[in-house]
């Protein structure tokens, strides 16, 4: 296997895998016990890359990016959702969201599938859109005066 078919393999893994830690981590003791709770955190997760492929969507709609000379990055959009969403987990999760996603951007403009400027204009609107997601979530899924 070529060191290109091996960073293939692990770029089409990347996504995959933080799915499922999106969605099975939430449920470790550890995590159910905290508030929001377990559900919210998928939900929060699941809307999370629903907004990278509406942003995909109304690229492929307006041209944005392709009139910008750039191409819209649904890996890195979908990335980012997950990243933000387990990164809402604990700073131990930042951090890592952080590195996981710097070698995704990384593996990616070295095997040519998107520029620099690619990945930075998708994630930057995914990111934030993401970021208000949570902030809502979390407002939603705190205890009422009855429950304390």
């Amino acid at each position: 296997m070529t060191t290109y078919e091996l960073l293939d393999c692990i770029a089409d893994s990347v996504n995959p895998t933080l799915g499922l830690l999106a969605l099975s981590v939430p449920w470790l003791r550890d995590y159910r016990i905290q508030r929001p709770s377990s559900g919210t955190r998928i939900a929060g997760a699941v809307m999370c890359v629903g907004i990278a492929y509406v942003g995909q969507a109304i690229d492929r709609f307006t041209g944005i990016w392709p009139a910008l000379g750039l191409d819209y990055s649904a890996h890195s959009a979908v990335c980012v959702a997950l990243l933000v969403s387990l990164g809402h987990l604990s700073g131990r999760w930042r951090l890592a969201s952080v590195g996981v996603g710097a070698a995704y951007a990384a593996v990616m403009m070295y095997q040519g599938y998107h520029t620099f400027a690619d990945i930075v204009t998708t994630a930057m609107p995914i990111g934030l859109a993401c970021m208000v997601v949570w902030r809502c979530r979390l407002l939603r899924d705190r205890p009422t005066r009855s429950m304390r």
